[in-house]
């Protein structure tokens, strides 16, 4: 049986009863943790370590009596609800009706919960496989991605507004389905199909001996296994953008004037017109020309306003501006 949601509440339970066992040494207790019997990934494994020690440390300062009482508390008093569904497509629906309610989950929470329905045709390892490398991101990093780049630019090279990436907003990630018989859906699966053969790796060997990326941002998104390689291919070239970035500007952004919440959004812009012109282009032609060019263009909006917001980068962007940027889109023109 696999747990589709409430891992987190599970886990966390369980340590905090296994710490509250090898505090009493209650043979009563020792068998409640059932669930260090499961295999977690790398990064879950680090932080259930990293959470035994901290409660254990709390654990060690709490009276054995309120501990016995808490004890019997949850296992005599409290309820859990199981809920079992036929299919794996009925748990992932309900699992979206239920956290569609009260407080919202992240967007890419919700977009992986979706993709995972999207790959009913493939195999258990390799949602297995998949979803662990997922996992093993940085979920906050991930949200980011998709909040403060991905979003944006999907939307910038159209003359689009990218302000504002909500939930409402994951429809722009959802890709193409499987079942779509649309001449351009068709078309699109046919030549990423045509390009997973290669082999699994994020760049793809012709014969030739050139590499062929097998994604760009102005084109449609496959549903499914495709989206958490896309996701996970973006998210590698922000951080090789980043640190190209930092390197050769290191004297500018190394000074303690580049520390404002302003400059942290042209920094954003910066880092997104240069991710948008190696994933149309590629890195090779990314010379110190071309990187000074574009730190002009984004950094011209810095110079001309006192005060620099998100709205402003978002209509500079687009060429909406009323300063050096007037009816110049910079995506528009890269894509």
């Amino acid at each position: 049986m696999n747990v589709v949601d409430c891992q987190q509440r599970l886990t966390t339970l369980s340590i905090m009863l296994y710490c509250f066992y090898k505090r009493t040494k209650n043979e009563k207790y020792r068998n409640i943790s059932k669930l260090f019997d499961a295999e977690y990934n790398e990064v879950s494994t680090r932080t259930i370590i990293n959470n035994l020690e901290t409660i254990m440390r709390k654990v060690s300062e709490i009276d054995e009596v309120i501990i016995e009482r808490y004890i019997s508390y949850v296992l005599d008093e409290c309820t859990l609800v199981k809920i079992v569904t036929d299919s794996e497509q009925e748990a992932f629906q309900f699992f979206d009706s239920q956290n569609s309610r009260g407080k919202e989950l992240a967007p890419h929470d919700l977009l992986k919960s979706y993709q995972l329905r999207e790959m009913h045709a493939d195999s258990e390892s390799e949602k297995v496989k998949i979803i662990n490398l997922w996992e093993n991101t940085s979920q906050k990093k991930l949200g980011l991605l998709f909040e403060k780049n991905l979003f944006h630019l999907v939307k910038w090279y159209k003359t689009q507004d990218g302000l504002n990436y909500f939930v409402k907003d994951i429809k722009t990630f959802k890709g193409i389905k499987k079942n779509s018989n649309y001449n351009f859906s068709v078309y699109n699966r046919a030549a990423n199909l045509y390009i997973e053969r290669f082999n699994d790796e994020g760049m793809y060997e012709f014969t030739s001996g050139k590499h062929v990326n097998q994604f760009q941002l102005t084109q449609p998104l496959i549903a499914g296994k495709r989206f958490f390689q896309y996701s996970l291919h973006y998210a590698d070239l922000y951080d090789l953008v980043e640190e190209h970035i930092d390197f050769k500007f290191k004297d500018i952004f190394g000074n303690r004037g580049f520390e404002s919440t302003g400059d942290g959004y042209v920094k954003t812009l910066f880092i997104n017109v240069v991710m948008f012109y190696i994933d149309k282009f590629n890195f090779d032609v990314l010379t110190d020309s071309r990187l000074f060019f574009f730190f002009k263009w984004a950094y011209s909006l810095r110079l001309t306003m006192k005060a620099v917001y998100k709205e402003s980068v978002n209509n500079y962007a687009q060429g909406k501006g009323d300063r050096v940027n007037r009816e110049l889109n910079m995506f528009s023109i890269i894509a």
